[in-house]
């Protein structure tokens, strides 16, 4: 799933914490309009989807649904320039986290005015609504969160509160045993900090982090320690290449293996994308994924290894890599696994502006989940994944009829997908085609981003 959907689902959940006790309901809310009032017609602006999502209110609405579609209300409206409208939804959130999106937003929207210092009041006021009286798990929960915050500090000025903010989540590996997801969070929290300008603190979070591993012996797949030298590798070169040659001579010890493919593919991505200019280990790459008794892992990775070859400006040879995989792929005797690789490799021709390969595969992907027996239910799930990839590929007509005949249960995840493509890449009214599908209130959620993408293109807010 896209990671701008992942982060659209995660922040509405949390919204869903709200107390169940409903608050008065505005002057607004009184009459319910089904959102097939379609307000949004040949042009979609901040000022339709204001009114979108405002049909979705009623007086008897479910606490927990009223609360996540009031913060979207209060998003949209903030995106349209109603500051007074905005704060007065504002005022109707009871959840701590809902509250605190809420402000980061208007503090964007303060920085975007030139106001850093109101803008500051607004951050340390969600910022406080996140820690105080909170747990270790709670302050977690939010990290997503918290680095908004941090991202914004620094905007307004204000780099060592967000520092702070992150020094003080990544505080908590040496408080909590580690485990494979705790370990991708310190992850995202040491690029924020690099992002915001701290990057030798933040790689001292890696750093210790990729130590602690070791030494509490936590069982990790070779996803993950790609992931962990991509990253470090795209802040600290120098620490990671020695630390990916350490490592490497440790397992190589033994027989090859998917793991020493993950160490170079993802010291290679990390530094060909940090500019970094080195291009040694991506031949040790190549050699390890030749010499990985793991296929199906190392089909999986090997998009990542290409987009780094291509990164390097050598695209034939990241074309040569992904169309020999893809030949490998289809002679996998699991059709699970098959379509898993297949669905990654689709996903890299896109990426490699190879679209007839990608569509292919889509294709075959299709095929596979027609012809399928036992494990039918399983290659459907990759095939309700299509949609959005053939969307990307400006196969819209084609996505929607295929989302549409996605099995019932999984129907508006697939029109969500799609949705959240067409709306990264801009197409906004092809996007709201789609959420007119979507019943719940996460199109409401969807509709609220959208907002936010319209009002920072048009210079109205800055993007964060």
């Amino acid at each position: 799933m896209p990671r701008y959907l992942l982060s659209l689902i995660a922040v509405f959940f949390l919204a869903g914490q709200a107390s169940a006790q409903h608050s008065p309901v505005s002057p607004q809310e009184e009459v319910s309009v089904s959102v097939e009032s379609h307000q949004c017609g040949d042009r979609v602006t901040t000022a339709c989807l204001v009114g979108e999502i405002q049909s979705f209110l009623a007086a008897d609405m479910d606490p927990f649904r009223r609360q996540r579609t009031m913060l979207a209300l209060a998003q949209a409206q903030l995106a349209d320039g109603l500051i007074e409208q905005a704060l007065s939804s504002y005022a109707q959130l009871e959840a701590k986290t809902a509250r605190a999106e809420f402000l980061v937003s208007y503090a964007r929207n303060l920085i975007a005015e030139g106001d850093n210092e109101s803008a500051l009041e607004r951050l340390r006021e969600a910022d406080t609504l996140l820690t105080d009286g909170q747990s270790d798990l709670d302050r977690l929960n939010v990290t997503r969160q918290s680095r908004l915050i941090a991202e914004a500090f620094a905007q307004a000025g204000s780099g060592e509160e967000g520092r702070a903010i992150l020094d003080g989540i990544a505080a908590y590996r040496n408080l909590i045993p580690l485990n494979p997801m705790f370990i991708a969070l310190m992850l995202q929290v040491a690029e924020a900090e690099a992002e915001i300008g701290f990057r030798a603190e933040a790689a001292a979070i890696v750093e210790e982090t990729y130590a602690l591993m070791l030494d509490q012996d936590v069982e990790v797949t070779p996803e993950l320690i790609l992931q962990i030298f991509e990253t470090w590798a795209s802040i600290d070169a120098a620490a990671a290449t020695e630390a990916a040659e350490e490592l490497a001579t440790i397992i190589g010890k033994h027989d090859p293996s998917a793991f020493e493919f993950a160490i170079w593919t993802g010291l290679s991505s990390g530094l060909v994308s940090s500019g970094d200019g080195n291009t040694a280990f991506l031949q040790r790459a190549q050699a390890s994924l030749n010499d990985a008794p793991g296929r199906v892992t190392a089909l999986l990775l090997a998009p990542k290894l290409a987009d780094a070859i291509r990164e390097a400006d050598e695209g034939e040879q990241a074309r040569l890599l992904l169309e020999r995989a893809h030949v490998e792929a289809m002679t996998l005797p699991s059709p699970i696994e098959k379509a898993a690789a297949l669905f990654a490799l689709a996903e890299a021709f896109a990426r490699a502006d190879s679209p007839e390969q990608a569509e292919n595969i889509l294709n075959e992907l299709l095929v596979m989940s027609e012809q399928a027996g036992p494990e039918g239910a399983m290659l459907r799930h990759f095939a309700n994944a299509v949609p959005a990839q053939l969307a990307s590929l400006g196969k819209v007509d084609e996505a929607y009829e295929l989302a549409m005949n996605a099995d019932s249960g999984i129907r508006e995840m697939a029109m969500m997908t799609v949705a959240d493509k067409l709306a990264t890449q801009g197409h906004f009214q092809e996007a709201m085609r789609f959420l007119r599908n979507v019943e719940g209130e996460i199109a409401v959620m969807m509709m609220a981003a959208i907002a936010d993408r319209l009002a920072s293109a048009s210079g109205a807010r800055k993007a964060p």
